[in-house]
């Protein structure tokens, strides 16, 4: 395998939050169509365990960018990662499936998200994006 370089690490970086982001809002939907058509209490609870799988993936994946480009603001944007994780534990650790408000879930998560990615993860982007013009400025 060849040398991969900086700025095609820095271009796909963006992709691939993106592409978890979509990943996000594909289980939350699972999870309303589970909880919507009264799939068992295993399944809706397996999913949400999904989601938060799935959540802690993303902010570690998210978090290594932070650091790998020394982005500023890395522990504010942990910090926030971890106000969402520790919500959703204790969301799932006091999960009664059956009396389980799965409304809520997915307009705390959703809201969250969108907040997020508004705030945060823009200025993620707009971070990686001037490195990536800073790297293809190099090369002139």
């Amino acid at each position: 395998m060849g040398r991969v370089d900086r700025k095609e690490v820095l271009a796909k970086a963006l992709e691939g939050v993106d592409r978890e982001h979509d990943m996000i809002y594909e289980i939350l939907n699972k999870i309303q169509y589970s909880h919507t058509n009264h799939l068992s209490a295993g399944l809706r609870k397996s999913l949400i365990k999904e989601l938060y799988l799935f959540l802690d993936f993303h902010f570690t994946s998210e978090e290594n960018l932070l650091v790998m480009f020394d982005c500023p603001d890395c522990e504010l944007h942990k910090k926030e990662h971890d106000v969402l994780r520790h919500k959703l534990a204790e969301l799932i650790g006091s999960l009664d499936v059956e009396d389980f408000d799965y409304g809520d879930l997915e307009e705390f998560v959703t809201e969250w998200l969108k907040s997020h990615t508004r705030h945060s993860d823009a200025r993620l982007s707009q971070f990686i994006e001037i490195q990536c013009r800073h790297e293809l400025g190099k090369e002139s």
